[in-house]
């Protein structure tokens, strides 16, 4: 039987040492992708819970998911609706109540169309806002139900926490309530830049 000297054996174990090393780099390496990319994923959302309009936050009432766009789009020209509104401010819905109280009672609506007024956490201001608090009531909305509807406070659904420009009037007959002038718009980083390069005086975003 030949006989193997110890130089072989070494190299032998050498090898196998080898090998382990470098599978447990390669798992190392590829848990450490993992572990990087998930830490960007959740930035990346807070991010967006942050900033965005974050339709994954919002939360919408029962019966209200919008499978489709009821409010027309405004045709106004951005400078003439910030113009015509004297606040301007972005912020988050919160909760929304007196939805039985009025009816509209225009024949373009069904019976099921109700105005409703709602709290918005202010986020940013562009123009004539006090911070006196931050949150705020609104009226008043409405989600028409029967044709499409292009008035002010048309919204194809409400969704709280999602995130609007709103386009306001104080109403001098109520503390903390403001009148919408035209529909609002979802939030969006474009838009929000257009109207701080149009007018923005107190932005505090």
């Amino acid at each position: 039987m030949p006989e193997t000297d110890g130089t072989e054996k070494d190299q032998q174990c050498c090898c196998v040492n080898s090998t382990l090393l470098l599978r447990a780099f390669t798992m190392f390496t590829r848990f450490s992708l993992f572990f990087v990319s998930a830490v960007l994923f959740l930035i990346y959302l807070d991010i967006q819970r942050t900033h965005g309009n974050n339709v994954m936050e919002a939360v919408p009432y029962a019966g209200e998911q919008s499978t489709s766009i009821k409010c027309l789009q405004p045709t106004e020209d951005l400078s003439n609706i910030l113009q015509n509104a004297p606040v301007v401010l972005a912020g988050r819905f919160r909760q929304r109540f007196g939805k039985a109280n009025v009816k509209l009672t225009s024949d373009r609506f069904s019976f099921s169309d109700q105005k409703f007024n709602a709290t918005v956490l202010v986020t940013n201001v562009y123009k004539s806002f006090v911070h006196e608090q931050d949150q705020i009531t609104v009226g008043s909305f409405f989600t028409p139900t029967a044709n499409s509807h292009d008035g002010p406070g048309c919204l194809d659904a409400f969704y709280r926490n999602s995130k609007y420009i709103f386009f306001l009037r104080r109403n001098m007959n109520a503390d903390n309530f403001y009148d919408v002038t035209h529909n609002p718009h979802p939030y969006t980083e474009e838009l929000d830049q257009n109207i701080q390069a149009k007018q923005c005086v107190n932005c505090c975003k």
